[in-house]
């Protein structure tokens, strides 16, 4: 499917905000944008807090999956080896989800680390 515009892009994404960020010089709007990276965590359901796993926000197309939506999309990194970067290795596992199922219906919280220059709006 092809990518939405820019414009409809970044409205849609605008409707969501990081629960916290750690970027260098905070370039750009709190929602995100396609090439962030950062941190997703998961409530743990005793309370307080669960997994974290790395994330990169992505535009679901043919290059990550064949039924591409060309809607953006998280692509988290399913590994846990104690690492402190929020890099996605080639050859790891991933699970791939909408903002809004990982807002909704995980529970979940996104930290941004990393915002490439030139995507935010």
């Amino acid at each position: 499917m092809k990518a939405l515009g820019e414009q409809l892009e970044h409205q849609l994404l605008d409707r969501f905000q990081y629960d916290d960020r750690h970027d260098e010089g905070w370039y750009g709007p709190d929602s995100p944008r396609v090439g962030d990276k950062g941190w997703i965590t998961w409530e743990n359901p005793t309370g307080g807090e669960g997994a974290s796993r790395p994330f990169e926000i992505i535009r679901d197309d043919e290059h990550y999956r064949p039924d591409g939506t060309g809607l953006p999309l998280l692509m988290v990194g399913m590994m846990d080896d104690g690492r402190e970067e929020c890099v996605i290795r080639d050859g790891e596992d991933v699970r791939y989800m909408s903002l809004l199922e990982a807002s909704l219906g995980d529970g979940a919280s996104l930290t941004l680390m990393s915002r490439e220059h030139g995507h935010a709006r």
